[in-house]
């Protein structure tokens, strides 16, 4: 019998253990299910033996417990090594929930056999058993339905669990001391200790559940800004775009008076005169219809534009670009990236005395750069916006970041030499 009654205590152990592993992967990687099966098996194997090794010298104490959790928080990090923050909060979050349901079980199996809650948590018996498979089954169920509900959406990100990190670990160190506490208590407080512990796991549903929704609220939030500041840029280019069609416009219309004039001056055989209505033709097309070609449409388009917005402000647009067939920055990318640092590049030119822009874009070695500089005196520099928009202020810098990131790059600013330099380094 007492073979049977541990291999019992061993199956649940490891059923504890692997849901463990499933319920903190659930928010660490997509496609859990598919994932190191056999790695997670060993592990979940490995630390239900050494549990039932310690609950063999003393079956539910302190000491028990914390060795437990030290157990399986260490396991849990050995199978997912880059998520040991993840792993700290998530399984306090785990053990806190398990722990509410195996008390609840318990207290509840108390209350209808009127046996004492110390005998089911310190002694084997068939009412541990019960007890055991009860709280086991319930758990499974939990976590399958967590593991539905989260598992293809979008990882939970660091910055959004510490409300967890805070809160989880007070609600499992109170749990477990109220355990201890009502196990010397008598019968006729059962009713309130289920009571308590059912308010303890609907507090923990809470808390977690609360956690996400908070993360989806500000994720919404961030997205609404950016689609806000995306109208914005599309607005602005839209413009832009209109004022270079304009300027095309009245230059085509110019060209159609200078061909007449032309025409005159042939007709009069007057040499002089083509040569410098031609000579005066050569310095517009050189100062108004200069288009830079590096190789990609959508960066040719896109400084054209830029430039001639510098340039309508008196500030000096240098150019220095050649984009190689292997570039790794899709064009939707390379429009975001110019688009924000030029247009804060321009923006800090108006307060400067000779401004300049300068762009590179070139690949040297294995990697691709991307340098925006332009003009700064003042050392003291504010990444602040002076745009009416401040509550959008620093989601353009924080969209290219994102990019930069995307494609595994860097991005380093520099303020030396009265000039401020953004340079982006991105592997090819």
């Amino acid at each position: 019998m007492n073979t049977f009654l541990w291999s019992i205590e061993f199956l649940a152990t490891f059923c504890e253990v692997a849901l463990n592993l499933i319920f903190c992967g659930t928010f660490i990687e997509k496609n859990t299910d598919s994932k190191r099966p056999l790695k997670k098996f060993i592990a979940s194997v490995v630390v239900a033996v050494l549990i039932i090794f310690l609950n063999q010298i003393e079956l539910y104490s302190y000491m028990t417990v914390l060795f437990n959790l030290c157990l399986i928080v260490l396991m849990s990090m050995i199978v997912y090594p880059k998520n040991k923050i993840k792993i700290f909060i998530l399984c306090p979050v785990f053990c806190t929930i398990l722990s509410t349901i195996d008390n609840i079980v318990v207290y509840v199996i108390s209350y209808t056999t009127h046996i004492e809650s110390s005998e089911i948590f310190q002694e084997m018996s068939l009412y541990r058993v019960l007890a055991i498979t009860t709280s086991k089954t319930f758990l499974l169920f939990f976590v399958i339905v967590i593991n539905k509900i989260y598992r293809n959406k979008k990882i939970l990100k660091n910055k959004y669990l510490v409300l967890l990190l805070i809160i989880t670990p007070v609600l499992l160190i109170i749990t477990i001391s109220m355990t201890f506490i009502e196990m010397n208590s008598n019968k006729g407080k059962i009713i309130m200790s289920i009571v308590f512990f059912i308010i303890m796991f609907l507090f923990s549903i809470l808390i977690f559940f609360g956690t996400f929704k908070l993360a989806d609220y500000y994720e919404n939030l961030h997205k609404l800004k950016l689609i806000e500041l995306k109208n914005i840029m599309l607005e602005q280019s839209t413009n832009e775009t209109k004022e270079t069609f304009e300027l095309i416009q009245n230059s085509l219309h110019d060209y159609k008076h200078s061909i007449i004039y032309l025409q005159t001056l042939a007709d009069n055989n007057d040499i002089d005169g083509i040569k410098k209505c031609l000579s005066q033709q050569n310095d517009f097309l050189g100062k108004r219809l200069f288009y830079y070609k590096t190789g990609n449409d959508t960066v040719d388009a896109m400084l054209y534009i830029k430039q001639k917005s510098a340039e309508s402000h008196n500030i000096t647009f240098i150019i220095n670009a050649n984009i190689p067939e292997e570039c790794p920055v899709s064009s939707e990318h390379f429009a975001v990236i110019l688009g924000n640092l030029l247009d804060n590049a321009t923006e800090a030119s108006f307060t400067e005395n000779n401004p300049f822009i300068e762009v590179r874009i070139k690949k040297l070695e294995e990697y691709f750069w991307i340098i925006v500089s332009n003009k700064c005196t003042n050392q003291n520099v504010s990444l602040k916006t002076s745009k009416p928009e401040k509550h959008l202020h620093g989601i353009g810098l924080n969209s290219v970041r994102h990019i930069v990131k995307h494609y595994n790059g860097e991005l380093n600013i520099d303020t030396e030499s009265e000039k401020f330099e953004v340079k982006i380094m991105i592997p090819l």
